[in-house]
């Protein structure tokens, strides 16, 4: 679940035999995921002149304030 919604099965796609790999894009802001197993999250965001990837749900601060003005 994103932020209290179920996911669609239909965005999820095996990698070998024990794994599967989804997109889900939301809006900015935060958010929550809450799974009946283990998950990892990777945050991606792009747009013509930049882009940026981390690691999710690590309880890591703001990385990448907006510029005054």
């Amino acid at each position: 679940m994103v932020d209290g919604v179920a996911v669609a099965d239909d965005v999820f796609y095996a990698v070998g035999a024990d794994h599967e790999v989804g997109r889900v894009e939301v809006a900015d802001g935060l958010h929550r995921v809450d799974a009946g197993v283990g998950v990892a999250i990777t945050v991606v965001g792009y747009r013509s002149d930049d882009s940026y990837g981390y690691a999710g749900g690590l309880g890591t601060g703001v990385i990448n304030p907006r510029p005054a003005g």
